[in-house]
């Protein structure tokens, strides 16, 4: 039997993070370090570890054992079909 897992609430500033995280990402073809968040984002490093470690908590990012920088990957999940959706 599957399980669809659940998207994690966010806030409007973990969404910010995430999104940011994405760009950077695409921008640049590998994960990004917690400086490039905070540059993109216009706020401190500080806060932009504090963000990922939250997105982490929620399991929206995953840290490689290396914990090193770039070692946070986004954690893919299964996309809802629109009947899933209205159930």
């Amino acid at each position: 039997m599957l399980t669809v897992m659940e998207k994690p609430d966010l806030t409007a500033a973990e969404k910010r993070v995430r999104d940011s995280y994405r760009k950077v990402r695409r921008s640049i073809g590998m994960p990004p370090t917690c400086i490039e968040i905070a540059q993109d984002l216009g706020i401190t490093k500080q806060s932009a570890h504090e963000y990922m470690q939250r997105l982490e908590e929620k399991g929206v990012l995953t840290r490689n054992s290396t914990r090193r920088s770039r070692s946070l990957e986004m954690i893919r999940r299964p996309r809802q079909t629109s009947a899933k959706r209205s159930a």
